[in-house]
């Protein structure tokens, strides 16, 4: 191979007089050495968003060039919807975007972010289109599994919910009625909104969406357990990893 005849050629001319062992010793060390050289670092794709082993990502800086987009758009329309995803959210108290997708055009029609301890559930422009639940979350670099709920139809037109950790920290009512999320519009980012103050820092993983409005603290916890390719998921983990 071309590495031995390299170690045979350089022992050949600083080892001619050196015993069997050490001459052994030093050729296995000039050999790895040799080897080394060759490894090349692996690359970091969608800028400095790194996919760690396919189950989080990891924004290393909050820069508004990094974020994830999807591989495709919303499948059908929403007129229920559950966002579920894991969060190490190490930006501390400024704004911080989570999720945000567009129509075809660019413009806003829906958002999950962070500021402060307040989690925001947005759809389309204006002060009437948010829900918030207000010092419900801490910012500290811990993971949490969030899940937010929403209904535009039936029995619980506008009714919604936050969770987090297993647990419902705030309840809503009268918001979005009859609403519905267009599908096939623009895709679903990460990481950013439609802002450069919502730029993200930290590790998000395991973000599915489902076109239905869970309810019970038992569903929360199934949804803490989903993973890569949820065939539940009308968006899933797999869709951006």
């Amino acid at each position: 191979a071309w590495y031995q005849r390299r170690v045979r050629g350089l022992s050949s001319q600083i080892l001619p007089t050196i015993n069997g062992a050490v001459h052994r010793t030093m050729m296995l060390a000039l050999l790895l050495l040799v080897l080394s050289d060759s490894v090349q670092p692996a690359a970091v794709e969608r800028s400095t968003v790194e996919a760690d082993h396919n189950w989080k990502m990891v924004w290393s800086r909050a820069d508004e060039r990094d974020f994830v987009q999807s591989s495709g758009s919303l499948s059908r329309d929403l007129n229920a919807l559950t966002i579920s995803l894991w969060v190490k959210d190490t930006k501390g108290y400024d704004h911080s975007g989570y999720l945000y997708y567009t129509n075809s055009q660019g413009s806003f029609v829906l958002g999950l972010y962070r500021y402060r301890g307040n989690l925001y559930l947005r759809f389309g422009t204006g002060n009437s289109r948010y829900t918030a639940c207000t010092d419900c979350i801490s910012y500290d670099s811990t993971w949490k599994h969030i899940v937010v709920t929403w209904s535009g139809n039936g029995a619980a037109n506008g009714i919604g919910a936050f969770w987090v950790n297993g647990k419902k920290i705030h309840q809503f009512s009268n918001f979005m009625k009859d609403h519905v999320i267009p599908s096939n519009q623009g895709p679903v980012y990460l990481g950013k909104l439609d802002s450069s103050s919502y730029r993200f820092k930290g590790e998000l993983a395991y973000l599915n969406v489902y076109a239905v409005n869970i309810s019970t603290a038992e569903q929360v916890r199934e949804l803490s357990r989903a993973s890569t390719d949820d065939p539940a998921a009308v968006m899933s983990w797999a869709d951006f990893v």
